[in-house]
């Protein structure tokens, strides 16, 4: 008992004499040796920061080929961590970018889709506020409509057209799909309507120009 206390009296002295330096590498190397004891217990590397925190010492110890080989595969796996990290990082940033012309793209897609939906609904309004105009006038002078049957079907068969085509633009818009809805829900009914006018119009009686 008194051999261990001397001896560890005079490593005090030793310690308390040694320079700042020397007291680095010595706090180092029992940093490495616990790390290394750690290592076998539980399989676990030095991470970077232990290995960025013991680099400059180690020219300057004496350490055993098997704590080298523990620092030397510490290394090695935190240089693949870091690499890893770093294709992670890139594949994200291309996969963002991606994302983002993607987005881009079907943002204008829908734009175009929903000012196309806008045209074809003013067309198709200005062609029915003539009709109702054209009927209006005429059954006030006659009471009849001056329009003949092909002419009336050929203006249900551009209303079914146009429907169609509504209903394309909208499966084709995803990205302004709820947008989108409601206002082709109003143009619908409205076409609902005009179709339901026009089949009243079918069976009216055709104007002919009576002979002088």
């Amino acid at each position: 008992m008194k051999f261990e206390l001397s001896h560890d009296a005079l490593a005090k002295v030793i310690y308390d004499q040694a320079s700042t330096a020397d007291k680095m590498r010595l706090k180092v190397a029992n940093f490495i040796k616990g790390r290394h004891q750690h290592f076998k217990d539980n399989r676990s590397l030095l991470s970077k920061e232990d290995l960025e925190y013991i680099k400059r010492y180690l020219p300057q110890l004496d350490l055993e080929t098997e704590v080298k080989q523990f620092i030397h595969n510490s290394q090695l796996a935190a240089d693949r961590k870091q690499k890893l990290r770093a294709v992670i990082i890139v594949a994200v940033v291309l996969l963002l970018s991606g994302s983002s012309a993607v987005a881009l793209w079907g943002w204008h897609e829908a734009q175009a889709t929903h000012d196309k939906l806008h045209r074809t609904h003013d067309k198709l309004r200005q062609t029915f506020d003539k009709l109702r105009k054209a009927q209006k006038e005429k059954l006030e002078q006659e009471g009849l409509l001056n329009m003949s049957e092909d002419e009336k079907n050929a203006l249900l068969l551009e209303l079914q057209r146009t429907q169609d085509s509504l209903k394309k633009a909208l499966k084709a818009s995803n990205q302004e799909k709820n947008e989108l809805r409601s206002e082709v829900k109003k143009i619908e009914d409205e076409a609902k309507a005009w179709r339901k006018e026009l089949d009243g119009l079918k069976g009216a009686p055709i104007l002919r120009k009576r002979k002088k």
